[in-house]
């Protein structure tokens, strides 16, 4: 009778430690998924922050047939006004990055990267976003003439 209730106790905790592994083994999955999928999107990123001139739209691609990536590029439009900007300041002392524009050679773009991977056991999402600063050519054409 003690080695039966004993063996019970075995099967219930060997069941218990198995439950355990199996946690740790899916949350392994999850990790290496989110981790695969945020270096899709760096590399979506990267692949357009090189580039000497940016076009706005959306694109997307897809990776391995597992991850399919979007990527929606946009003009930031900013203006120059100090008063507007003291006006627009953050609660931290920071400045929204729309408020400062001259007559610049320069515009800014908004690069977004949505990386998902739907079709898998553990399926979920990785969003990123950065700002690029790009030379506008007609600013300089525009300078020559004067």
């Amino acid at each position: 009778m003690e080695v039966m209730v004993a063996v019970a106790i075995m099967g219930i905790t060997l069941v218990g430690i198995m439950h355990v592994f199996s946690s740790l083994l899916s949350g392994i999955g999850k990790t290496e998924l989110y981790n695969e999928g945020t270096l899709v999107a760096r590399e979506v990123l990267e692949r357009y922050l090189i580039q000497k001139t940016l076009e706005e739209g959306v694109f997307n691609g897809e990776v391995n047939s597992m991850f399919q990536w979007e990527l929606t590029i946009t003009r930031r439009e900013t203006s120059l006004d100090l008063q507007e900007g003291i006006e627009k300041m953050n609660a931290d002392g920071s400045l929204p990055i729309d408020w400062l524009e001259e007559e610049s050679p320069l515009e800014m773009y908004e690069l977004t990267v949505n990386v998902s991977w739907p079709d898998t056991p553990f399926p979920g999402r990785v969003l990123l976003s950065t700002l690029r600063a790009v030379v506008n050519q007609n600013a300089d054409d525009e300078e020559g003439k004067l």
